[in-house]
């Protein structure tokens, strides 16, 4: 709002002047003005590379980014609760898939983590993105356990919602 007023008070003020001192305006050729640059190469040339996914879907269930957005907390912060009826701890893992190698290691029930607001579905699950206090050991074997605090990773939705 206060913007559109600023534009508008200038262009007032702009037309003002023309209307009092219109010979003050004179439009001069660009000539000389501007330094040469070289000619660039022609367009048609140039081959567009084909974009590479950053994940790797299943095929029969790729991404779907069309998620409408998720209510958010004052802060973000979501409890870890119980996931189907279950009360379980959170596989954190560093890519929204079931594959066992993402997990980077565990949430205990109860603690808390900061979502990022990033939400995707993937092989079935709707996937957070959220960044995790202390992980501790996953019991998988295939699970990277990388336990540093403040990481960022994904977590099934059933866990925050």
């Amino acid at each position: 709002m206060i913007i559109s007023r600023s534009i508008l008070a200038f262009s007032l003020l702009a037309t003002a002047l023309l209307l009092k001192f219109p010979q003050t305006l004179e439009v001069q050729p660009l000539e000389g003005l501007l330094p040469d640059f070289p000619s660039l190469p022609d367009p048609s040339n140039y081959q567009t590379p084909s974009p590479t996914p950053a994940l790797s879907p299943s095929p029969t269930d790729p991404l779907n980014f069309s998620l409408p957005p998720q209510p958010k907390t004052p802060s973000n912060l979501v409890q870890i609760k119980t996931c189907n009826g279950r009360a379980s701890r959170a596989n954190f893992r560093e890519l929204p898939t079931l594959d066992s190698s993402a997990i980077l290691g565990e949430i205990r029930w109860g603690d808390w983590v900061r979502l990022k607001g990033r939400v995707i579905q993937a092989d079935g699950v709707i996937w957070h993105e959220a960044v995790a206090p202390a992980l501790i050991l996953s019991r998988r074997s295939a699970a990277q356990n990388q336990l540093e605090s403040g990481q960022t990773g994904w977590i099934a939705d059933c866990f925050v919602t």
